[in-house]
């Protein structure tokens, strides 16, 4: 009982803190955007693993991981251009909103950008929010509540942005991503899956 209540408020610490580091990440206007979300999405996975690392096979990189991870990529990229013309035709800010958060790169070089999505913030996000929190929800709950409450966390966590598409684009990748992780708990898949969508959204291929 103790064990289940100290685990609870290891989670529920992690959740403070990830909204903390997001605030500071998306709400302060000082500092390089891209370096904050390094700092805050490295430090929140260097934390996660301290407490509860994955086991090392949702590491392993298999053929099936590379390929399932890569054509993953492709299809969400496809839900999010869809995405962005419906939210184009229905909603009259939707231009402005994707705008602001492309802004948020501005004055950092490509490669730079690249470096960070590939080498820090896809595998940080990834072993932070699938490795440990839905990890611990599905095992604390069920696999579905696990999967939804942990998509729902990602996604408000970005509350701090007061960006409507950004929170909207969070809450759907969040749920790809997680219900990625629920069927095949494979961590490999979604790094490889997360850093090759970040790298064709934000570098590559920017949507609208």
């Amino acid at each position: 009982m103790l064990d289940k209540r100290g685990e609870l408020y290891r989670i529920l610490l992690m959740v403070f803190m990830a909204g903390i580091l997001w605030f500071f990440t998306f709400a302060v206007d000082r500092f390089n955007f891209w370096l904050k979300i390094s700092l805050s999405a490295g430090s929140l996975a260097i934390i996660s693993t301290m407490i509860s690392a994955p086991e090392k096979k949702q590491y392993r990189l298999t053929i099936r991981s590379v390929v399932f991870g890569l054509i993953s990529a492709v299809g969400l990229y496809g839900i999010f251009y869809i995405g962005n013309f419906l939210s184009g035709v229905l909603f009259d800010f939707s231009a402005q909103q994707v705008g602001s958060i492309y802004a948020k790169g501005e004055g950092t070089h490509p490669a730079i950008i690249l470096f960070i999505l590939l080498c820090i913030t896809s595998p940080a996000e990834e072993i932070v929010w699938r490795g440990y929190l839905q990890r611990k929800l599905m095992n604390r709950y069920s696999d579905i509540a696990g999967w939804i409450i942990g998509s729902l966390v990602y996604g408000l966590v970005h509350i701090w942005s007061m960006n409507f598409m950004l929170v909207g684009a969070a809450m759907v990748a969040g749920a790809f991503w997680g219900f990625l992780y629920m069927r095949y708990r494979s961590l490999s898949m979604l790094i490889i899956s997360h850093a090759a969508w970040t790298v064709g959204v934000f570098v590559l291929f920017p949507i609208g």
